[in-house]
């Protein structure tokens, strides 16, 4: 039966692959609501067939402990060990664990993570306001939370799993250089322009003046928060889960306006510094006059001193503009450039391999078709010469009376954060200027 189980469940998740693979490459719109549909489909059947062989494992291991223990209990030996236990002064008749072997620092670790969040959790039933650290932010990310199944009831919604919606936050908040400094208010950032240079001195004369340059960039906190109302259903998850639920929440939306901060943000008082607001030192422009063969090339070349070809940097770009980018052909009308897809990540390069970078799409820029003459529709450079600081925790706030007739649970979140570009010309803005 359990093997039965399994090869029905393989196959299910083999035609949700293909169904997902078809919707990819689909651009028909009545096609993929239809896609989609059966894409819900197939997710209540796994998810049925999942718990199905779940509860059977469950009994399997159940009969298996059983009879082991029968087994060990009509054992002469066992018995005869059990009395000589009995026996030892300090020992309870029944058998004791006196150590765990295997068990890592980072398993122990987590426990005490894990501690941590269910007396957040606890916290946060109560009304109280809490504070999630970085690691406890951390441990929460890599919790799954099942919603279906008779463990989390989603009002209004006939099916018993929920579908996530598309990704709306893009991976540069994890690309860039984060620190922490919980209580701090600004932060100054050094950075270097240049080196000097030496020069030729006459055996009596004065040596050459020459002194390194270096410039500061001031990295000022801002308040950043959130609303959501969910279900009150998720009180009935365990304690660590409702935690991660919740924080998942909160975290998401922080994550994506942080996100598109870190390109946009207006500078000054409560406010992060964004790459197309910086201004030089700290940036430098590229024109660009149209998406074609040699666009990548000026790019890359663009960037950087007069002695490297820079290393480590990545093309942020929106995703209408890489799409610009795999219909340029060439002369025998094959593809121009190789492109590899991760979810908003993958490279970006020639077919003949003599270039690739790796691009992060983000809906922060505008596509270069849409982007007006003289306004940046891209960003080049090292995602570790931006500075995002963080100067709290996550802070998580429940009440349950402003719906409490609907059964809604509002959550307020905040967080104190500062962000800039904190390198010289760190990174390059891509222009669209017809004439180069």
């Amino acid at each position: 039966m359990k093997d039965k189980l399994k090869k029905m469940l393989a196959q299910k998740q083999q035609k949700r692959s293909d169904l997902l693979a078809r919707s990819q490459a689909s651009e028909d719109v009545k096609e993929l609501r239809s896609i989609n549909t059966e894409i819900e489909a197939v997710n209540e059947e796994i998810g049925t067939l999942q718990k199905m062989l779940d509860d059977l494992s469950e009994k399997l291991d159940d009969e298996s402990k059983s009879k082991e223990e029968d087994e060990r209990s009509a054992d002469p030996e066992f018995k005869g060990a059990e009395s000589r236990a009995a026996a030892v002064p300090g020992m309870p008749g029944q058998a004791q664990v006196i150590g765990t072997y295997g068990a890592g620092s980072e398993m122990r670790g987590n426990q005490d993570i894990f501690k941590q969040i269910e007396a957040r959790a606890a916290d946060l039933i109560a009304g109280k306001a809490v504070s999630f650290s970085a690691e406890e932010m951390r441990a929460l990310e890599q919790r799954t939370t099942t919603i279906g199944g008779g463990t989390l009831v989603v009002p209004k919604h006939q099916s018993s799993t929920l579908n996530p919606s598309f990704n709306e936050i893009s991976g540069v908040i994890n690309q860039v250089n984060s620190i922490s400094l919980p209580g701090g208010d600004t932060y100054t950032k050094g950075y270097e322009i240049n080196i000097g240079e030496g020069d030729y001195t006459t055996e009596t004369g004065n040596y050459t003046e020459s002194d390194p340059t270096f410039g500061y960039v001031d990295i000022v906190k801002a308040k950043i928060t959130v609303y959501s109302e969910i279900t009150d259903e998720v009180k009935k998850l365990p304690a660590v889960d409702y935690a991660a639920y919740v924080s998942a929440a909160i975290m998401n939306m922080l994550r994506k306006k942080i996100s598109k901060e870190i390109f946009v943000g207006a500078g000054g008082a409560n406010k992060l510094k964004g790459i197309l607001t910086s201004t030089t030192p700290l940036t430098n422009d590229i024109d660009i006059a149209a998406i074609d063969a040699n666009t990548l090339t000026k790019i890359v070349f663009g960037y950087g001193g007069d002695v490297d070809v820079e290393g480590g940097c990545t093309l942020y770009i929106n995703k209408l503009t890489l799409q610009a980018f795999a219909e340029i052909r060439g002369n025998d009308s094959k593809p121009v450039y190789r492109i590899t897809m991760d979810g908003n990540t993958g490279t970006i390069g020639y077919v003949d391999g003599s270039l690739t970078v790796p691009y992060t799409l983000t809906s922060a820029l505008t596509s270069f078709a849409a982007t007006a003459e003289d306004a940046f529709f891209g960003v080049y450079g090292n995602p570790m010469m931006y500075e995002l600081t963080m100067f709290s925790g996550v802070e998580i706030l429940e009440s349950r009376d402003f719906k409490f007739r609907s059964g809604q649970i509002a959550y307020r979140g905040a967080v104190w954060a500062g962000g800039s570009p904190a390198a010289y010309k760190g990174f390059a803005r891509l222009k669209k200027n017809a004439v180069v």
